[in-house]
């Protein structure tokens, strides 16, 4: 009973929180379109960015025009910032349409390789390792070396002589200069080199934490999150005492494809240069101000659970579409997923007789080589890198998963970073569907099978109405692990710029950098969601196991039934009692 009101209660609040998001007006309705003219009107400068880089870029849930700029095939998302005014400012300077991606950093690069986008505008420094990879524009912005550090740890000030950081923990965001800058440090002054984050906020936070004693960044990323961290202050270094090579990288430019190969290196070298220094420090300082803006710290700092609070109040159609979206992966995933592992496991058992000729031989071992070679590589490298290689696959299908997002809320959901991620996710699960079916499928007796076609059943009705439901009903618990590992698993897919449940949260918190409390929600969103679909499969499996002991819902009969039960036993034997006597009267 615990677990039927359980059920109940979580179909009762789930489902018109669901039904209301799509009744939520977006900010940017029918226009989000429009905002994108298409390619075919000119050339559209499509540019990269994380957007979770603050000052040069970050996400927004509400439309701004003149702030913000639309992240393409993501409706209800807006990129703001440094990096966004200048893309904007180059895109009218040349006369292009702008598009803008949202992508992680470790795929920037290999997006701008594949072509999928024309630049990159993230806030990137020109080093000799990625001109290997790319060329640079013109700097866009010169910045300052800096230190964050706890308040109370009286080992750093103004002016910090980085040859007196033995001991000290650096950390920093991953592939930036100021990576190598902390590796440098611990090479030749004996500072601890931490592992580096996979953005700034986490860095902050591991200082905040104690897991590190001081960030490594630039002027403009510092004065973005300051207010954000009361606890922390910032220094100044002494330039002097840092390699020059690594000084030089402080400048940030534009990431364009080797050689060239839109033609555009010249166009957009010159309008960076119609921007003088006063222009690009004033757009800096808006967007410092801006992020401070967005922050609202003033009316968040009085605990945890207020900071809560105000995540759960501002951003609970963001949690929910992220909810939403992550359980469409994981239930179209798995059911897609089964039906693959039905059909391919057949290849896998595919079996080779000696009547065969050569050529139903030589199908039959292709069919079940293949079948092996999608399980093995499915199984064997992590969803993750499958889901980069299929997003980067090339420049038509890129611009296809960016371009693909329908009009108003039913953007946020059904998109093309959504078609990607289901593509991916189904043919990864599918992979091991495949051997739990085949499995089912070995450990059913022979003489099922037998059986059916001695009463004349086909082999294809002998398997399908036969042997595979039986095969279904003994791997259940594996499919709804399959199931449950979706859930979770489908996290990764944030790679590529899907929004789920995961990339919500750091859209949740990337100007306000409550993470500990954003993990939180989402860390009870998907605790939820497990306990609910383990509850449904749990009853499913009541169902197949005890047929005549639970009802049609998997519920096991309770005392209401079996006192109808017994009462129309009751009835019956009395009834024919009677009957039994009259006949004896007469």
């Amino acid at each position: 009973m615990r677990r039927k009101n359980f059920l109940i209660a979580f179909a009762f609040l789930i489902l018109p929180l669901f039904l209301s998001l799509f009744g939520v007006p977006s900010p940017e309705g029918k226009a989000s379109l429009a905002t994108r003219r298409d390619a075919s009107e000119g050339f559209t400068f499509r540019i990269g960015m994380e957007a979770n880089y603050p000052s040069f870029n970050w996400t927004e849930t509400e439309n701004d025009p003149e702030n913000n700029y639309p992240i393409a095939g993501l409706t209800g998302q807006y990129a703001g910032g440094y990096d966004v005014q200048v893309a904007r400012f180059i895109a009218q300077d040349n006369g292009w349409n702008l598009e803008i991606q949202k992508l992680t950093w470790d795929g920037l690069i290999p997006s701008l390789q594949a072509g999928t986008i024309n630049a990159v505008i993230a806030g990137m420094s020109d080093t000799a390792e990625r001109r290997q990879s790319i060329d640079f524009t013109d700097p866009y912005y010169t910045s300052d070396l800096v230190i964050i550090a706890r308040k109370d740890d009286d080992r750093f000030g103004d002016n910090f002589d980085p040859t007196t950081s033995q001991g000290m923990r650096f950390v920093t965001q991953l592939s930036t200069v100021e990576d190598e800058i902390a590796k440098d440090w611990a090479e030749r002054y004996g500072a601890v080199y931490v592992n580096p984050t996979a953005d700034y906020p986490v860095s902050f936070l591991n200082v905040t934490q104690n897991l590190a004693d001081a960030v490594i960044c630039e002027y403009p990323v510092a004065m973005a999150m300051m207010d954000a961290y009361p606890m922390l202050s910032m220094y100044t270094v002494d330039q002097s005492k840092v390699d020059s090579s690594f000084i030089e990288q402080l400048s940030v430019s534009i990431g364009i494809a080797k050689n060239d190969r839109d033609g555009i290196l010249d166009q957009i070298n010159a309008s960076i240069a119609k921007l003088t220094d006063e222009d690009r420090k004033d757009m800096m300082d808006q967007a410092l101000e801006r992020s401070k803006n967005l922050q609202n710290t003033e009316e968040n700092t009085e605990g945890e659970s207020n900071h809560l609070v105000y995540l759960i109040q501002n951003y609970w159609v963001e949690f929910g579409y992220g909810t939403l979206n992550t359980l469409i992966l994981a239930v179209v995933g798995t059911l897609v997923g089964l039906l693959i592992g039905i059909f391919v496991s057949q290849a896998r058992n595919i079996k080779i007789e000696k009547k065969d000729n050569i050529f139903i031989k030589g199908a039959k071992y292709v069919g079940k080589f293949l079948s092996w070679l999608y399980v093995t590589f499915f199984r064997a490298t992590p969803m993750m890198i499958q889901a980069m290689i299929f997003f980067l696959l090339g420049p038509a299908i890129g611009i296809i998963w960016t371009n693909l997002s329908p009009a108003g809320d039913i953007g946020r959901v059904f998109n093309g970073y959504m078609l990607c991620g289901l593509i991916v996710i189904c043919i990864n699960t599918g992979a091991y569907m495949t051997e739990n079916i085949k499995s089912g499928l070995n450990g059913i007796d022979k003489g099922q099978e037998e059986a059916a076609r001695s009463l004349g059943l086909s082999k294809t009705k002998t398997l399908y109405g036969v042997v595979l439901p039986q095969a279904i009903r003994n791997v259940l618990p594996t499919i709804g692990n399959e199931l449950v590992v979706n859930i979770k698993d489908s996290s990764v897919l944030n790679v590529i710029g899907l929004t789920e449940l995961y990339m919500t949260a750091s859209i949740a918190t990337n100007t306000n950098y409550f993470r500990i409390e954003g993990y939180v929600i989402i860390c009870l969103i998907y605790l939820v969601l497990v306990l609910f679909f383990s509850g449904i499969l749990k009853l499913l499996s009541n169902k197949l196991s005890f047929p005549d002991q639970v009802n049609v819902l998997g519920f096991r009969k309770g005392r209401i039934s079996k006192y109808l039960q017994r009462l129309h036993i009751t009835k019956r034997q009395k009834s024919l009692t009677q009957g039994l006597g009259g006949n004896d009267n007469e």
